[in-house]
């Protein structure tokens, strides 16, 4: 059962009227006894109670109005005490009763969580989306309807339900939402512990279950690529497309390409994978940001895409594939459309697979970890390898142009 503070948090919540009532009710009060609740005095507070329910439009059910009444009381009570204390000591007034707590709304530790660079703006929609869920559950199971409110026990219960329901979003929610209730609480927002600690991760098993491997259907076959190759051919931005199927950069990292980001380096044909005023790094990124500092780089273009790179290249600074219908993010449309098309024909529905299957046949055909590391940003930033490896990063992507050249015309 849900505790009396928790309904009577949630039924200040409902409305600031109501809170202003009960007020009221506490400064009528303290013109009458200070000797105790007698009848009358209980009679009044009563009468109160209904009438500030009434005024802010509250409806609660029976067992929930009986829990908030007795933690009304109580709160009445224990001001009566600190005001016959006050009056004893010769003061005029009564002290001033406590207003209600403050509403924390999701909107506002997102808008916190941004202010304070906690999250990016491109990450703030999952974060948001996590909060949601929690709070559509916390309602349904608990009728709770504060974040404020959500304790230990009941992220407990939510993070067994989801990773039941949706084993391959739970662990990022869990760390979206545990990462949001930590910034309200260091900003003063929220009240600790955050009701996050000490729940247990996923069993091994279970995240093997949707760990990236080729079981997982996290990689492509030469005949799976060449069927999306087809299925993208005709897609408006098929140039985008291309550029991340060959190089296995991000999405996000290839929409994101100016072009005065394909430049010359080292006698090699490359795109520079850089901050600009449109995407910062990580928590700082705007609509496409660099996912981390080791995330900048040069990546050699192989010859099969050298005649996009003289189409592209120039000296504006704008970006090459400019936001389409209301876009949030660059390039989020076309991973929109290429999720839908290759669903449709069973085939791996994310465009992660394009650089996970480039890993994987690199690290196959011997090219060592290190080279694999520079060319998709995963360890060493571009100033540590673009003198000596810039070559054998060539090598290594003209290699697999080779061994997975797109579908014949």
């Amino acid at each position: 059962m849900k505790a009396p503070v928790d309904r009577m948090i949630e039924a200040e919540e409902r409305g600031g009227q109501m809170v202003d009532a009960l007020e009221e009710t506490w400064a009528v009060w303290a013109s009458g006894t200070l000797d105790g609740l007698d009848r009358e005095t209980m009679d009044a507070v009563a009468k109160g109670f209904d009438e500030a329910l009434k005024a802010s439009g509250t409806l609660l059910k029976p067992r929930t109005k009986q829990a908030v009444a007795a933690v009304y009381a109580a709160k009445l009570a224990n001001w009566a005490g600190l005001a016959e204390d006050s009056q004893k000591q010769g003061h005029s007034k009564a002290p001033k009763p406590k207003g209600a707590m403050k509403v924390i709304t999701i909107e506002t530790l997102c808008e916190k969580s941004l202010e304070e660079d906690w999250h990016s703006p491109a990450t703030i929609p999952g974060v948001r989306n996590a909060l949601n869920k929690l709070m559509a559950w916390a309602a349904s199971s608990h009728g709770i309807t504060m974040v404020g409110s959500i304790q230990q026990e009941h992220m407990r219960e939510y993070a067994l339900a989801l990773r039941k329901s949706q084993p391959k979003s739970a662990r990022k929610d869990l760390s979206y939402l545990s990462a949001i209730l930590q910034c309200g609480i260091d900003h003063g927002l929220l009240s600790g512990p955050n009701p996050c600690q000490g729940i247990p991760q996923a069993k091994r098993s279970d995240r093997m279950r949707v760990a990236k491997s080729i079981d997982g259907h996290k990689t492509l076959t030469l005949e799976e690529l060449q069927q999306i190759d087809v299925l993208m051919k005709s897609d408006s931005q098929y140039e985008l497309y291309l550029l991340q199927r060959f190089t296995g950069a991000r999405q996000q990292e290839v929409a994101g390409l100016r072009a005065c980001d394909f430049k010359e380096k080292g006698g090699f044909k490359c795109i520079a994978i850089e901050p600009h005023e449109e995407r910062g790094l990580g928590v700082s990124g705007q609509g496409s940001g660099i996912k981390t500092p080791q995330s900048v780089r040069y990546v050699p273009l192989p010859k099969v895409l050298h005649p996009l790179w003289e189409k592209l290249r120039g000296n504006s600074k704008d970006p090459i594939f400019s936001k389409q219908d209301n876009e949030r993010c660059y390039g989020e449309n076309y991973r929109s459309r290429f999720h839908d098309k290759t669903k449709r024909r069973g085939l791996p529905s994310g465009t992660h697979s394009l650089r996970e299957t480039l890993i994987q046949t690199l690290t196959s055909n011997d090219v060592r970890e290190y080279t694999i590391r520079c060319l998709t940003g995963k360890a060493m930033p571009m100033a540590d390898y673009v003198h000596a490896d810039l070559p054998k990063a060539a090598d290594a992507l003209e290699m697999y142009s080779l061994l997975m050249p797109t579908a014949p015309h």
